[in-house]
């Protein structure tokens, strides 16, 4: 009983924390209102920006979200990232650049 009685308190008290237990790891969902096994996030990674695109457009359509509400889309001069779900965030599709030989001899890399 001890046990539940802990659990209990760590859900009153200090939700959003990861609780290790033998059983896996496990998260509050505020939704919910409980812990939840914590699913690992999978990162997949893309070769190049028109796959970024067609993942993008791909993942809103497959999730029926025509609107993109909770959807992210980061662009930065070392590629991109992509989260289909802001609230879950499980998923992350990234995009590397890679620069040519020539590239990087003109800029000095």
């Amino acid at each position: 009983m001890m046990s539940k009685d802990v659990l209990e308190k760590i859900q009153r008290d200090a939700r959003g924390v990861i609780l290790q237990t033998s059983i896996g790891d496990h998260l509050y969902s505020d939704h919910d209102q409980c812990y939840k096994p914590l699913i690992k996030s999978y990162v997949r990674g893309i070769s190049n920006v028109e796959s970024l695109a067609a993942a993008v457009l791909e993942e809103a359509k497959r999730r029926e979200n025509a609107t993109g509400k909770m959807i992210t889309v980061i662009f930065d001069e070392e590629g991109a990232a992509f989260e289909p779900d802001d609230i879950k965030r499980l998923d992350r599709w990234t995009y590397k650049r890679t620069y040519s030989t020539q590239w990087k001899t003109l800029m000095g890399f």
